[in-house]
């Protein structure tokens, strides 16, 4: 069983990795998002994404139903820039619809999961 659930998750990441968007935290944490300009990760969205350290080294994997910028600096108590370990992200890479029409929470999770199981993010929360 457990060989194909690998299995299944492999194959949902290599269906999702060549349509992911690589943006800098930095600029992520200094656009506001409605500017035609702004990075993706700060436009509304239903996404799936990772966050790298400088090395690319997978710190985590997560998936959103709002921006990207909104989960990780101002979702209250559970934003991730609140969290010991965010000093080491330096990227974000993301598959991002532009609502849950097109990217439903299920499959969503299901994506989260799948990516954890084959990219074994360092902190697994």
């Amino acid at each position: 069983m457990r060989d194909k659930i690998r299995a299944i998750s492999q194959e949902v990441y290599e269906l999702i990795e060549p349509y992911m968007i690589e943006e800098d935290i930095t600029q992520i944490l200094d656009s506001h998002g409605k500017s035609t300009n702004s990075p993706r990760a700060c436009k509304a969205g239903s996404s799936v994404y990772l966050l790298l350290s400088e090395s690319n080294e997978v710190l985590y994997v997560g998936e959103s139903g709002v921006s990207i910028k909104s989960r990780c600096f101002g979702d209250g108590s559970g934003a991730h820039y609140q969290k010991t370990w965010f000093q080491e992200v330096a990227k974000v890479r993301h598959f991002t619809k532009d609502s849950e029409a097109e990217f439903s929470k299920q499959e969503r999770k299901l994506a989260e999961q799948a990516l954890s199981i084959v990219l074994c993010p360092k902190y697994y929360i």
